[in-house]
């Protein structure tokens, strides 16, 4: 009779299947280095969404600059919104970011403001959403510029400093 015990353990990641999932993404600013994300630019479009907060390996970080991705389609898509999931920690001098903005285009090159918004929806672990809703288009680029939180202002921690910038996933349906 064998004594041996077996030992499971559970691992759960959520994912968010939507159109920019699996795309082809550029950044124009890569991000820092201790925060590279889950397969560098990709993992802002892997589907995997962080619900462990600074914890995670999806994050991808930027340091007084702004986040500049452009998602390939690979074909015409319609869309009427746009979300970013972030983080806003300012005691671990993480902010949101000043404003998310999206941009669509046909050939890559020229590209039309589709909205803007700083208006950020807390969810738990500090993370949350800025969304920018929209009139549906067809485009086959999407540019999302998520804008630097610019310096930690006064009276916080680290004030004076540039304020770090964490973002997991860009969704667009």
């Amino acid at each position: 009779k064998s004594t041996a015990k077996s030992t499971y353990s559970t691992l759960s990641q959520k994912f968010s299947f939507n159109k920019a999932t699996g795309k082809n993404i550029s950044l124009t600013t890569p991000p820092v280095d201790n925060f590279p994300g889950n397969g560098g630019s990709f993992g802002l479009v892997n589907g995997a969404v962080s619900d462990k907060g600074l914890n995670s390996i999806e994050w991808l970080g930027w340091l007084g600059t702004d986040m500049d991705a452009k998602i390939d389609f690979g074909k015409q898509e319609t869309i009427s919104m746009v979300n970013v999931h972030t983080l806003d920690q300012k005691p671990a001098r993480y902010y949101k970011p000043g404003y998310i903005e999206a941009f669509g285009s046909l050939d890559g090159i020229s590209f039309t403001s589709l909205g803007k918004t700083s208006e950020f929806q807390p969810g738990k672990d500090n993370m949350g959403n800025m969304t920018i809703s929209f009139l549906q288009v067809s485009t086959h680029y999407l540019r999302v510029l998520a804008k630097s939180p610019g310096t930690i202002p006064d009276g916080q921690p680290g004030a004076g400093n540039p304020a770090r910038m964490l973002i997991d996933e860009i969704q667009a349906n």
